[in-house]
């Protein structure tokens, strides 16, 4: 933890750290990401298995609906 801290205070405002860690071995992984596929049939397929987004917020669990507050100080709300 003491290593990360003076990681980011060796920063100075604004500044973004390029870390040393990298998702593959070159980054064309990007270019099928969430682009249509062709299937057996010829139809074209997108393997995007998220979840639809709505106006109204979403809930996992009834009771997070319950402790959600709307009148929160420091939440954003996106009108």
């Amino acid at each position: 933890m003491r290593a990360a801290l003076r990681f980011v205070e060796m920063l100075g405002p604004s500044e973004i750290a390029t870390l040393p860690f990298n998702y593959g071995e070159s980054d064309d992984w990007k270019d099928t990401v969430m682009r249509p596929k062709a299937t057996a049939t010829g139809e074209e397929a997108v393997d995007d298995f998220r979840t639809d987004r709505f106006e109204t917020p979403q809930y996992q669990d009834p009771a997070d609906e319950i402790a959600a507050d709307p009148n929160c100080p420091t939440c954003i709300f996106v009108d």
